[in-house]
């Protein structure tokens, strides 16, 4: 869809870097609450909150290479 140095600049972009910036510390605001649980549930939880959003992730970057 778009080129190589077009997904760079992009990447590169105010609104990417801060949309980025906020997810990367909305996970490890989730990721450390359920660590600071220790419950054995929320380990769990966590463990699927990190697959999920791997999951999607990866399913995201995939759709905008199509």
């Amino acid at each position: 869809m778009f080129s190589h140095h077009a997904r760079i600049e992009m990447s590169q972009s105010y609104p990417v870097r801060s949309l980025a910036r906020f997810l990367i510390r909305f996970y490890k605001t989730a990721e450390h609450k359920l660590e600071q649980s220790g419950a054995p549930s929320a380990r769990r939880a966590h463990s699927r909150f990190t697959a999920l959003f791997k999951e999607e992730y990866q399913k995201a970057l995939k759709s905008k290479d199509k």
